[in-house]
């Protein structure tokens, strides 16, 4: 029986295999000491602790393992749900956001360009990241090594805040309250970065950076109470559409939700889904690679690798990115 942990809950479905015996475990020094003292067999770690597991005796280090995830994202909800939300404070500009704040490309074009994305790298992913182009994960058929990011501009985001709303945004400010997933660090930096980028451009603008949870994240998510919150896509399969759809496609999990449609990349979406042909699905993948940057439903962040740490004595390990914990039926471990 080969015993997993993670930072996180999810996957539940490997726990009902009956080899499988998977734990969410939050503290990563709580999974170093049950990776140390034989309790566990493998680990997922964050780049960011990697520190704790290196030179562990009994312990393989796997690094530099392809990741389909469009990691640490911060999500925008174009039409907040209005009635009884403390997540919008007054719900008006000044002391709070409107429900529909952020509906205003300026808005979300400001906030893209007041993240720090190099120190978010440094910090999060000890600079073994790569600034994110988009939805689709570098590793992917379909990602564009040219399409360029966000900048970190304040000069940018100043202007950008200044034609929001008519010039409202800027002259009455705004008090924001975002959500990050409890216990993450890397989305509780990407929070605290993007409210220190948007302080700093207006005393009238305050960040407010709330840990949640994650089941109760998205139950407020799903409620569509939450004006912003930093999160994740797990692909399904290894294919862009499973990329752009969830973001970009008016019936994707965090489209639909979050109230942004462009009817032009539902159609390219569809369109890719049906082409036949590499090059042209390749260049309809390129375009929305584009257009993700340019409506800017959401600030994609960082794209990095996955790490696994594993006891020495479990053997025929073979890593899938579709599969992160391997494929565990050629798993066999050896006598303790």
């Amino acid at each position: 029986r080969i015993s997993l942990v993670r930072n996180e809950n999810y996957w539940r479905k490997l726990a009902s295999l009956s080899r499988v015996n998977l734990t969410a475990v939050l503290d990563s020094r709580e999974r170093r000491r049950r990776l140390a003292a034989g309790e566990v067999d493998v680990a997922f770690v964050e780049r960011r602790y990697l520190d704790q597991f290196e030179g562990l005796p009994g312990v393989i280090v796997a690094d530099g393992l392809p990741s389909l995830e469009t990691q640490n994202t911060v999500l925008f909800n174009l039409h907040t749900e209005p009635k009884d939300n403390p997540w919008l404070g007054s719900g008006t500009l000044g002391d709070g956001v409107p429900p529909d704040f952020f509906a205003d490309l300026d808005v979300r074009k400001a906030f893209a360009f007041a993240f720090d994305y190099d120190t978010f790298i440094k910090e999060a992913y000890r600079s073994k990241a790569i600034q994110a182009h988009g939805p689709i994960p570098a590793v992917l058929f379909g990602y564009n090594p040219k399409q360029k990011p966000w900048p970190f501009s304040p000069y940018q985001a100043e202007g950008a805040f200044k034609r929001a709303k008519n010039g409202q945004v800027w002259e009455r400010g705004f008090a924001l309250s975002m959500a990050y997933t409890e216990g993450n660090a890397e989305r509780r930096i990407a929070c605290r970065l993007l409210k220190e980028g948007v302080e700093k451009v207006s005393p009238k603008f305050h960040v407010d950076c709330r840990p949640l949870a994650q089941s109760k994240l998205l139950d407020e998510f799903r409620a569509k109470r939450l004006p912003a919150f930093v999160y994740r896509w797990i692909l399904d399969y290894p294919d862009p559409h499973n990329a752009v759809e969830p973001f970009l496609h008016s019936r994707g999990y965090f489209a639909s939700m979050l109230g942004y449609q462009n009817p032009r990349a539902d159609i390219m979406i569809e369109q890719a889904a049906a082409e036949t042909d590499p090059p042209k699905r390749k260049a309809l993948y390129f375009e929305l690679q584009a257009m993700a940057i340019y409506d800017a439903p959401a600030i994609f962040t960082a794209d990095s690798y996955n790490i696994v740490v594993r006891r020495s004595k479990v053997i025929s390990w073979l890593y899938h990115p579709i599969q992160p914990y391997g494929t565990l039926y050629e798993v066999t471990k050896t006598p303790r």
